[in-house]
């Protein structure tokens, strides 16, 4: 059986819940780069819409973030994504890789700590994490 999928902003979600064999629901909690803070009873409401329609959810993690710059603010908003995304049960969480950090030629980021903020990543989520590939060479991704 094919499913066909959309990625929106989790506010859109009803705008697309009339297009035929649409099943999956990829949501970010981001809209134009600007980070949502989403309350109880945002969460609720995605979790009951979703149901209610039959639709499978995964939530892209938003654009700009990435395991490789995840330190600071940028981790504690992978983490608070990844509790959302757990608490609207989504099957699973997409984030990028992300830079090497090769422009930056006097602190590139290793592997050791790309690896390590992975861990911290995956350590602290109770969700499935997907990450998604590169195929620059100057990004984590299909190097690794």
């Amino acid at each position: 059986m094919e499913q066909i999928g959309i990625t929106c902003n989790w506010k859109k979600i009803p705008k697309y819940l009339s297009l035929k064999n649409c099943d999956i629901y990829q949501i970010l909690f981001e809209e134009r780069n600007d980070h949502e803070n989403l309350s109880n009873e945002n969460l609720l409401w995605i979790k009951n819409i979703l149901k209610k329609h039959r639709k499978e959810c995964i939530v892209h993690i938003s654009v700009e973030l990435a395991v490789s710059t995840a330190q600071g603010y940028r981790l504690n908003r992978i983490l608070k994504e990844l509790e959302w995304a757990n608490r609207i049960n989504a099957k699973f969480a997409v984030l990028h890789c992300g830079t090497k950090g090769i422009r930056r030629k006097k602190y590139p980021i290793k592997e050791s700590v790309f690896y390590d903020r992975l861990a911290t990543i995956v350590n602290n989520s109770k969700i499935l994490i997907c990450l998604e590939n590169s195929a620059s060479i100057k990004a984590y991704g299909i190097t690794l």
